[in-house]
């Protein structure tokens, strides 16, 4: 009768609960299932009896019929002397909580029942975990913030973001307690405390910090190296050379990083050594650490390496001079696209592309014919970039390169110019290509040019069924614009 849910048998349930004793908790769970005002009616009246099962059950069941309302009643039992009627009251006030949103419109003596509530969360109860995190924006003290601690490493990931975020509102307090449970705590629970420091890391922070630079745990070095770094102290720059040495790239990498966001003119040296790393990650973390820094001295110094013995620091030099966007490196980055080295030129011909003012472009137009393919395409881009519409002469010529995917490249760029260039490249939809027919296809789509519909739709018998769908799509977006 209680899966059923008829309130018709509310009477028949109350009558065998009235006449038989072994009947009693059976009907009482039953009335919960089958919920509704009347049955919650009863199930307070037997909140009055003494005996502790038929109390537990009713508390139980008026927690399952869900109505806010009943949580008055069921409030009185949280401070009852047996627990486990008082933490039954509290379950019950928890279902009825989630069933409405958290909107129970009553006070609850949370601090009692903190053992509780973190057992739970610890014990992967959802209903439990949920009820508690939902409450700690509004509910903290030490011993709260003590316990949220102990049970970071049991929440799921959502439940443990939302755990960080909400320390990180709590600000200094928090981080005092997390800096007292530092050194006892496993590496797993280190790093997410760092993870909740970064949020508001000063001075103090980095400075109480420093003295765990040798943990055990690279990932603990690592996050360290990065608070470090945010802290905005240049007191911990000689730490931060130490972990520059660490046998680990992951940390050498965020070490670099840090200085990058510290150091003065003065670490320039150390900032270039790194650049002779072992490891590409790290490399590349003392370039972006260079390219904060940005001075004519750092600039002066990346475009002498353009012509460095080693290839791989002529590559970053390149890469570094066009984030750095300074256009006194123009002429330099235009004379390294005559450089020997292939990815050089590339990189020296993306950095233009990105600082755009350009105004002596003929070395990007000669790179069109460069030698290697990823070199036009990159000349082909910076073009764009830094001429727009004015480039497309250029660009057309590029539709009968002897390279397949530098055709497809430059149908893709000119498609970005609108149907009044759709002229230059309907004619590749009869490429022998399948790729080049692709991109046309979809390039013709892109510009909107509705005229080229009657020449898509004669590919839709195509063997290849990428072109075929390349088609559908085309004439369907075309047709609906």
């Amino acid at each position: 009768m209680g899966e059923i849910k008829d309130e018709r048998a509310i009477p028949y349930l109350v009558k065998a609960f009235d006449t038989t004793e072994d009947c009693r908790l059976q009907a009482i769970e039953a009335l919960g299932k089958i919920g509704g005002e009347k049955t919650l009616e009863q199930l307070k009246k037997y909140l009055s009896y003494d005996d502790p099962m038929i109390l537990y059950a009713a508390i139980e069941a008026i927690g399952n019929v869900g109505h806010k309302d009943s949580v008055k009643a069921l409030k009185e039992f949280l401070n009852y002397d047996d627990i486990t009627i008082a933490e039954a009251s509290m379950t019950a006030i928890i279902k009825i909580s989630l069933n409405n949103d958290g909107q129970i419109e009553q006070d609850l003596p949370l601090d009692k029942f903190s053992k509780f509530l973190f057992n739970g969360v610890k014990n992967k109860d959802k209903m439990i975990t949920k009820f508690t995190l939902d409450r700690l924006n509004h509910w903290y003290g030490s011993n709260v913030l003590k316990s949220l601690l102990n049970v970071l490493s049991y929440v799921e990931e959502d439940d443990l973001n939302s755990i960080v975020e909400m320390l990180g509102q709590i600000g200094p307090s928090a981080a005092d307690m997390i800096l007292e449970e530092f050194d006892e705590s496993p590496s797993s629970h280190k790093v997410i405390f760092l993870n909740i420091l970064k949020q508001y890391a000063d001075e103090e922070i980095a400075r109480k910090l420093t003295k765990y630079v040798n943990d055990n745990d690279p990932e603990v070095r690592q996050n360290i190296a990065y608070i470090l770094g945010i802290s905005g102290t240049s007191d911990v720059i000689p730490t931060l050379r130490e972990l520059t040495k660490d046998m680990i790239g992951h940390v050498r990498s965020a070490a670099y990083g840090a200085l990058g966001w510290l150091c003065s003119e003065e670490e320039i040296d150390i900032l270039f050594e790194g650049l002779n790393d072992n490891y590409v990650d790290v490399r590349e973390s003392v370039m972006g650490a260079l390219v904060i820094l940005g001075s004519e001295r750092v600039v002066k110094r990346f475009s002498e390496d353009l012509y460095h013995k080693d290839v791989e620091r002529q590559r970053l030099a390149a890469t570094a001079l066009g984030l750095i966007g300074d256009i006194s490196v123009v002429d330099t980055l235009l004379q390294a696209i005559n450089h020997p080295e292939a990815s050089i030129r590339r990189s020296a011909i993306d950095s233009l592309g990105k600082i755009r003012e350009v105004d002596n472009i003929n070395p990007l137009v000669l790179a069109l014919n460069d030698e290697n393919i990823s070199v036009r395409k990159a000349a082909a881009t910076s073009l764009v970039n830094i001429k727009g519409i004015k480039a497309m002469p250029e660009i057309r010529f590029l539709l009968d390169d002897e390279d397949i995917w530098v055709r497809y490249h430059a149908i893709n760029l000119i498609s970005e110019f609108g149907k009044e260039f759709a002229q230059y490249i309907e004619p590749y939809l009869d490429s022998e290509e399948d790729i080049i027919k692709i991109a046309t296809i979809k390039g013709l789509s892109k510009m909107g040019c509705k005229t080229a519909i009657s020449q898509i739709e004669k590919l839709h018998n195509e063997k290849n069924q990428d072109v075929v769908d390349a088609v559908q799509m085309a004439v369907a977006d075309l047709q609906g614009k």
